[in-house]
């Protein structure tokens, strides 16, 4: 395996330097960076999660196989002994460039000398051995400006000055990735005693990588030369720049990827709410060759340059508002790398053979055999490898409807393109001021849906979409709709509406840039037809972490899509793995979240598992069943949430039992209560508990339902659920309860204070407000 030389991950370092004394509130172990953030296919590497509450980290969890972790360690890598180790190692050095320097002038070295003068340097007894860390290996070899940074940075650093709590605790993980692992994106999280962390985005790639070194203000010696391909890993610290020298040839097609927000979507703390990077690539006299700052409204930017001349050039990333922080991390690709521009068409229908034709740099063919398999994911990514290097990927929809593919002239209401629907038009917006005009035939009083897919599968299109009566007047229109399922989009640039034509007739429709750009790249994919009833799930967070045998709350999020209003059941896929729902498992009609429980096997001890899930809703166009998509609800800017898709949603069993298994609902569900009235609920405890005493509390208590105090009797815990007056007939939910042991906790008698513990969670109790 390839070994990461002398001088790389100075940004873990840089972490290192700044942790500070103090505990988060929260419990739950969590991750804000992980540094770098990938690494090459066949490679090992030391690496660094920043975060929170992982202490006794022991492992690392990734989804997709060939990623491994061959050691972790928690915090400072240094320890009182080896630091005073690490000073007498530096004294001794610069004791002994003295006496070289003072030989070389001629002048008395008393008994002390280097190696070449063969005069030794007597040195006192070692203390400690020194870690394995890159910084400390062959420090006899490192220059002047090395060692201070080196001094500064493990024996100086300010505890004073603190880094973000969220990402003050460090744990560095030795990283090992096979040769044959799958290339691209990989959730990974931390194993602690207290559970899974949430998952970070971690990256396999397949060329070599290279790391940040300690920061050029330390340095007189020129920056290290690469040969390309090459990526390069990095953090950028406040008002940081970081500059990296290559060799390129002339008429090399250079493409420049950087991968920032990619990597950390959202910063809850920072404004826009992710790192802002911008690229600048010099020559060798330092002239500015090209600039970028994002790529089609993606914050990550991409640079493209033709080399003019064999020689050095540089590449600089920075913040573009100079911010900094260890949680800004990135990743560089350099070199002749395959990169796909433009892909047309953006749809295929399913099970039905579509070739898309592609452009870019660095392609090894200019078309692309799409997948158009029957799957219950409509999105699909496409990529393709030259010289084992993959490309970037290429977004486009599978759906089975009908397909066509526009065609000009279609600017004007004359020559607009008759069509049937339902239907999915491919089409581009080819120049800066086309328009693209069909004309559908539409019955009254039927809803219809028009809807634009570009920005969502990459496309630079600002759609706007208009409906036009026969007689030329805008009947509605649309310019940006917000897509809450897209939670990585945050410039929502596609058009969406529904559309009821006051009489039967012909109608217009009508697709243009909002800001009357256009190109090749301005794809488009367009569906009219009736707007039948649809909807997405999400499930957060995508990790859980509990005791076995007790139950977990959890939220799941419906996203409805044309007006649906309807109740959706919601069911596990894998039953047999022992889990079980809540009776809550129901969204109900006109809601768009429910919160429910999953009751985790006894005999999950120490252990995680992968669930899925997935919900039914009977439409008005049949049976409809989506996939429940694990996501995390990330915050932007301080305000802003986001639901951002992980690719497995993981529950994680602690090695301890709990106090008190969790408890059984013994009453049919729901439970009935008249409005103003009360109904009695039981639930059985296990015999073995011995609580004598109980409080409950409602999690994220409703307005209009409150629980009275529980009576234990018999291994029965009895109360009663009321509902206020006000609350219609027909209202229905779920209610989650927290139960609490009730103790003495004061060895004085007089003095005896009631004190509660948490003993967990009851399954979900669904009930309904109903006349009687």
């Amino acid at each position: 395996m390839k070994r990461v030389r002398e001088g790389l991950l100075v940004g873990i370092f840089l972490s290192i330097a700044v942790i500070a004394a103090g505990q988060s509130v929260s419990r739950e172990p969590s991750i804000g960076y992980l540094y770098p953030a990938g690494g090459e296919r066949g490679s090992s590497f030391l690496m660094v999660a920043g975060g929170q509450n992982l202490r006794g980290a022991s492992q690392i969890d990734v989804t997709g196989e060939g990623v491994s972790a061959v050691s972790l360690h928690y915090g400072p890598l240094l320890n009182g002994k080896q630091r005073q180790e690490l000073q007498r190692r530096l004294k001794e050095i610069r004791t002994a460039r003295s006496a070289e320097q003072r030989a070389k002038q001629g002048k008395s070295t008393s008994d002390t000398t280097t190696a070449e003068t063969g005069i030794k340097i007597p040195s006192e007894e070692k203390l400690a051995e020194l870690p394995d860390h890159p910084f400390l290996r062959n420090l006899e070899t490192r220059s002047p400006a090395e060692l201070r940074f080196i001094s500064e940075f493990f024996l100086s650093f300010n505890p004073k000055q603190p880094v973000k709590r969220s990402i003050q605790e460090l744990v560095f993980i030795e990283i090992a990735i096979s040769s044959d692992a799958i290339l691209g994106n990989r959730d990974l999280r931390l194993q602690t005693p207290a559970g899974l962390s949430n998952p970070l985005t971690f990256q396999v790639g397949a060329i070599p990588e290279r790391y940040e070194r300690i920061p050029d203000t330390f340095f007189e010696e020129p920056l290290p030369v690469c040969d390309l391909p090459v990526l390069f890993n990095g953090q950028i610290s406040p008002g940081d720049i970081d500059r990296f020298q290559f060799r390129a040839k002339k008429d090399d097609k250079l493409v420049i990827v950087a991968e920032a927000r990619s990597l950390i979507p959202y910063l809850p703390d920072a404004v826009p709410g992710w790192i802002q990077a911008v690229i600048a690539l010099y020559d060798e006299k330092g002239k500015e060759l090209a600039y970028a700052d994002d790529w089609r409204g993606n914050p990550d930017p991409v640079l493209f340059f033709h080399i003019p001349n064999d020689g050095l050039y540089t590449i600089e990333i920075r913040d573009a508002l100079f911010r900094g922080r260890e949680d800004f991390v990135y990743r560089l690709t350099v070199g002749e790398i395959p990169f796909i521009t433009h892909l047309f068409p953006l749809t295929g229908r399913t099970d039905t053979s579509t070739r898309a034709t592609i452009s870019g740099w660095n392609l090894p063919s200019q078309t692309l055999l799409l997948d158009t398999s029957a799957s219950e994911e409509p999105i699909r990514s496409i990529s393709v490898v030259r010289d084992e290097i993959p490309s970037n990927t290429m977004l486009y929809r599978v759906e089975n409807l009908r397909t066509i593919t526009e065609s000009e002239p279609n600017d004007s209401l004359a020559q607009a393109i008759r069509t049937d629907h339902p239907i999915l038009i491919n089409g581009k917006i080819s120049l800066p001021g086309d328009k693209d005009t069909f004309l559908v035939e539409c019955q009254a009083e039927t809803v219809y849906r028009a809807e634009i897919y570009a920005r969502r599968l990459g496309s630079p299109l600002d759609a706007l979409l208009k409906i036009i009566d026969k007689s030329g007047n805008v009947i509605t229109w649309n310019d940006d709709y917000e897509d809450k399922s897209s939670g990585l989009i945050t410039h929502h640039a596609d058009s969406f509406l529904l559309f009821t034509p006051p009489q039967n007739s012909h109608y217009f429709i009508e697709v243009s840039d909002s800001q009357h750009h256009g190109g090749d790249s301005y794809a488009y994919t367009l569906f009219f037809g009736p707007a039948t009833p649809d909807f997405d799930l999400r499930i957060v967070p995508s990790t859980i972490n509990a005791l076995p045998g007790t139950v977990v709350p959890m939220t799941i999020q419906a996203l409805r899509k044309n007006g649906f209003s309807g109740k959706i059941a919601l069911s596990l896929k894998e039953p047999s793995l022992g889990f079980t729902l809540g009776a809550g498992a129901l969204i109900p009609a006109g809601k768009n979240s429910v919160r429910t429980t999953l009751t985790v096997p006894q005999n999950l001890i120490g252990s995680s598992a992968t669930l899925s899930l997935e919900g039914d809703a009977d439409t008005i166009a049949g049976k409809i069943r989506r996939p429940v998509i694990p996501a995390e609800d990330m915050m932007q800017a301080f305000d802003y949430r986001h639901l951002v898709p992980k690719q497995s949603f993981v529950i994680s069993t602690l090695k301890r039992r709990p106090r008190m298994p969790a408890p059984t609902i013994t009453d049919s569900l729901p439970i009935q209560i008249p409005p103003g009235g009360s109904q009695r609920v039981r639930a059985a405890i296990p015999a073995k508990s011995k609580i004598t005493a109980l409080s409950l509390m409602v999690h994220e208590p409703m307005k209009g339902i409150s629980v009275s105090s529980p009576i234990i009797e018999n291994n029965e815990l009895t109360f009663l659920i009321h509902a206020d007056p006000s609350l219609p007939s027909g209202f229905r939910d779920t209610l989650i309860l927290e139960a609490f042991e009730i103790r003495d906790s004061s060895s004085q008698e007089s003095q005896r204070k009631r004190a509660r513990i948490s003993l967990g969670f009851l399954p979900a109790i669904s009930f309904l407000v109903m006349d009687q």
